[in-house]
């Protein structure tokens, strides 16, 4: 579950040719997946992360709503 989000953060912190908004056009969505990584520290481990359910389901959850109301900025 962890590793779903580090593709999308890598991503909205890159800063590939073309894209007119640059890397700081996502602050909600990274500060959300580095509050959860802070959360759940390095372990991902099922043990070590199965009591931390909630945040990492509420963050990939809320990401989600994200791109589906903002879908233009992830294309």
């Amino acid at each position: 579950m962890a590793d779903e989000l580090d593709r999308p953060d890598a991503a909205m912190k890159a800063d590939p040719e073309g894209r007119p908004k640059g890397p700081g056009h996502f602050p909600e969505p990274v500060a959300w997946i580095a509050a959860m990584r802070e959360k759940t520290g390095d372990d991902r481990s099922h043990e070590h992360l199965k009591p931390h359910r909630d945040p990492l389901f509420g963050t990939r959850d809320r990401f989600d709503v994200r791109v589906r109301d903002h879908s233009d900025d992830y294309r």
